[in-house]
């Protein structure tokens, strides 16, 4: 039998939420009225009988909670029934004797949800029942990073239980009324939300961050996330993908950010880890609005702004573009003005940003390749590195760190050992090098950086680059070489010298066609980040934001092959090529070494 615990939890009013919007209107105008955001009493009580739970994360119960049903009524995670729910072996387990908590719902695979729903629940019951002992109920198919965030908030303040759905259980639960709606902010996120600001974790310094999420993590597609993503590079935001960080880093970088700007999602919700002196640029498509966020951030008095994006067609899961022309004039107010803004001057060659995109002028800078590099081992420190394609040995040579080349045929004419406390060369082509070793267990964890620079056909590097990446981690950073051809005869995929009439600097130089992988890389991973460094003889690509679980390229690799054989660099385009990705000013980035830890930050 159900027994009532007449509980009331009382919380706050919140009195007005006022967001400010951008863009074009959400499919449902009432959101825009409905920021009065209220917390009414929150109804608890404690349930003892049998109980069962599904799939998804319902709870099905034996019977009727209460004579007044609106706690069932309103809350799609209870299912009440006449008779214990059947399962499918029969069996009954009977849980301890002290209240348990469940820590699962329909949606308890997704972060946000254990932020500003699930882990509430504990502080719910701790306000509701002060002094009394409880168990935590995790379901088997939980994910692991679920467990981590329950050590890291509550440790060892109650035992974990593992239940599954395929038995039924007899015990003791907390329920309470729902958790959220998409126009009311969860009584349960305000409790976790006071917890997670007195948690003592170091910030990042890092004041502008773009909470990004990877395409294999959206469950929308937005089309132009590359223009977003170079926007916001432009204006000095640090790139975060919340899952390559811990709990405590993450806390960190939400507590040390001023502006903070993301799709609609889980990852914004850490906005309960930051100050309240923060400011929120939300993006959400028009066909999904909620003020959810709205309401989070309205709690500990932080500021949030919508750009509402342009969806395909009304449609919750359909793909949307973002505006950037209004996107830029909503930053114009977002960010803060210079304190001493300049009167406008012509720029003159010192002053031309390290950051931009050539515009008609191909050609590159004065620091060469291998000195390029050589800088980037005195100030970027990496602890290892690899390289196919090493012949003479002059690129493994500018690095100090621990080092694995391949080559099929070693021509080794310069000192490529030097200080190193490790060398490895492997003798035989890149393919069968990934056939028979695992780089990423070779190299502790993944190679910090890596350089392909291996046969001059794009279909070897296309395969180069799918194994390099699946034994990187989240942090290294692929560089690639003779990508950007200064000539249509430098990129026939047959070495051919020029004719007499031919510049010097060009005529017997020769990059076959593996300029294909920079729009391959263009279409189909618009999740990494691409530079080019404006290093002579032919450029080098610079690629960050690397996803060893991604599967894009490979799944599509025959049809990419298909698609790329016959184009040639007169179809494509050379001015067109070599607008596809900013170009890094090499010369500028070495005088100023600080700047080189934005595109080789490995730790």
């Amino acid at each position: 039998m159900a027994r009532l615990a007449d509980m009331t939890l009382r919380t706050e009013r919140l009195v007005r939420a006022t967001p400010h919007h951008v863009g074009a209107s959400p499919a449902d105008p009432s959101v825009l009225q409905e920021s009065k955001l209220t917390v009414s009493e929150l109804l608890t009580c404690v349930y003892d009988g049998n109980f069962s739970i599904q799939p998804d994360g319902t709870l099905v119960v034996s019977e009727s909670l209460l004579d007044d049903t609106s706690l069932t009524e309103q809350n799609p995670e209870i299912k009440v029934e006449a008779h214990a729910a059947a399962v499918p072996d029969g069996s009954e387990t009977i849980l301890p004797e002290t209240i348990c908590i469940p820590l699962f719902r329909p949606g308890y695979k997704i972060y946000g949800h254990w932020l500003i729903d699930i882990l509430p629940r504990i502080t719910t019951f701790r306000d509701a029942f002060p002094g009394t002992p409880f168990s935590l109920l995790v379901l088997d198919s939980t994910p692991a990073w679920a467990d981590r965030l329950i050590d890291f908030f509550f440790g060892q303040e109650a035992p974990v239980i593992r239940v599954g759905t395929d038995r039924s259980y007899t015990g003791r639960l907390f329920l309470s009324s729902p958790s959220r709606r998409h126009d009311a902010l969860s009584a349960r996120s305000v409790a976790l939300a006071h917890v997670a600001v007195n948690v003592d974790k170091p910030s990042s310094g890092h004041e502008k961050i773009y909470v990004a999420r990877r395409a294999e993590h959206a469950w929308r597609v937005m089309k132009n996330k590359t223009d977003l993503d170079l926007f916001l590079d432009s204006l000095g935001f640090l790139r975060v993908y919340p899952e390559d960080y811990s709990i405590g880093e993450q806390i960190g970088i939400f507590r040390a950010a001023k502006y903070i700007v993301g799709e609609a999602g889980s990852g914004l919700h850490n906005s309960i880890f930051a100050n309240g002196d923060a400011e929120f640029f939300v993006i959400q498509s028009a066909q999904q609005p909620h003020l959810i966020q709205s309401g989070l951030c309205h709690h500990l008095g932080q500021s949030v702004t919508y750009l509402w994006a342009t969806a395909e067609k009304p449609d919750w899961f359909a793909p949307f573009s973002v505006d950037l022309e209004t996107l830029r004039t909503a930053m114009s107010h977002f960010l803060p003005e210079p304190q001493s803004p300049e009167p406008a001057k012509q720029e003159t060659e010192e002053e031309k940003p390290v950051l931009s995109y050539k515009d008609k002028d191909l050609s590159f800078g004065p620091v060469h390749y291998i000195d390029f590099m050589k800088n980037l081992d005195i100030h970027s420190s990496p602890r290892n590195y690899f390289e196919i394609g090493t012949e003479t040995g002059r690129s493994a040579a500018a690095f100090s760190c621990a080092t694995v080349c391949v080559d099929p045929n070693f021509k080794i004419s310069v000192d490529v050992i030097g200080a190193k406390e490790s060398v490895q060369f492997f003798q035989m082509p890149s393919d069968k090098f990934f056939e028979k070793f695992d780089l990423n267990e070779m190299t502790a964890g993944g190679p910090d950086l890596c350089f392909l620079d291996g046969m001059h056909r794009f279909e070897y590097l296309l395969r180069d680059f799918i194994n390099v990446e699946q034994a990187c981690h989240s942090r290294s950073t692929v560089m690639i070489h003779d990508c950007f051809p200064l000539n249509e005869r430098m990129a026939r995929r047959q070495h051919v010298i020029g004719d007499e009439d031919e510049s010097e600097a060009t005529r017997f130089g020769w990059t076959g066609d593996v300029w294909k992988i920079i729009p391959i890389l263009k279409k189909y991973r618009s999740d990494l980040s691409v530079h080019i460094v404006d290093a002579p003889p032919s450029g080098l690509v610079i690629i960050n934001n690397l996803n060893p679980a991604s599967t894009e390229l490979s799944d599509n690799y025959f049809k990419i092959i298909e698609e790329f054989r016959a184009v040639s660099l007169q179809e494509y385009g050379l001015e067109k090529l070599w607008n596809l990705f900013p170009f890094i000013n090499a010369q500028k980035l070495i005088e100023s070494p600080d700047e080189i830890t934005t595109f080789f930050a490995h730790g």
